[in-house]
């Protein structure tokens, strides 16, 4: 803006005048976003920690708006906090939400939105987590070579890549000659935590051994 000074004499006749530009920093505050996790189940608790930097040397008021979709867009978590800013300060804001039991599989959206007290849009940021229900990767370790009666591993390297614990799982395992005909067959229990790994093994032994692929 500018601030404009007239001067006049004595009979209120206008003499002259001066300009002088006046630039005032409106409030400005930067926003990071962190979750405690990449990867949730269904049910389990996300903590959001959100950090507020004021940019300018001078305190002020802002309200931060939080919201949290679903990979729908349907808005499963919103919430308004009033924060005060230090000049050249900074406030962290913990946050946590409980994800539904019959929450979707996908990507979720944090969405955050800090206003001054005008209700004008000084910063904002916003950030996504992944819902994973029971999901597992296997990795088969075959022998190279067959051959009868003889005792031989078959290694399954599991994996859980999803966001609940695996407390009961089972690993079945059918091997079938290059005939087709089943000659081996066998099921195993195994659980594995979230991010955790886990390994089966069977011991197979067949009486007869083809040629060919099994």
């Amino acid at each position: 803006g500018w601030l404009v000074v007239k001067f006049f004499d004595e009979n209120n006749q206008y003499m002259t005048e001066r300009w002088k530009g006046i630039w005032m920093d409106l409030p400005s505050v930067a926003v990071d976003l962190k979750t405690d996790d990449a990867i949730y189940g269904k049910g389990e608790i996300v903590n959001l920690a959100l950090n507020l930097q004021n940019k300018l040397n001078y305190a002020y008021a802002t309200t931060l708006k939080v919201k949290v979709s679903d990979p729908s867009n349907a808005n499963i978590y919103s919430n308004t906090i009033q924060v005060t800013l230090a000049a050249n300060g900074s406030s962290i804001q913990n946050l946590s939400l409980t994800l539904p039991s019959n929450a979707q599989d996908g990507f979720y959206t944090v969405s955050t939105e800090a206003y001054d007290t005008s209700g004008r849009k000084i910063g904002g940021k916003s950030g996504s987590f992944e819902v994973v229900g029971y999901k597992i990767s296997a990795f088969p370790i075959m022998p190279e070579v067959l051959a009868p009666d003889i005792s031989m591993p078959v290694i399954f390297k599991i994996k859980n890549i999803g966001g609940l614990a695996v407390t009961n799982g089972e690993v079945k395992i059918a091997l079938k000659d290059p005939n087709g005909r089943q000659v081996f067959g066998g099921s195993q229990d195994f659980s594995a935590l979230k991010g955790q790994d886990a390994e089966v093994i069977f011991q197979i032994s067949i009486p007869q051994v083809l040629f060919g692929v099994y």
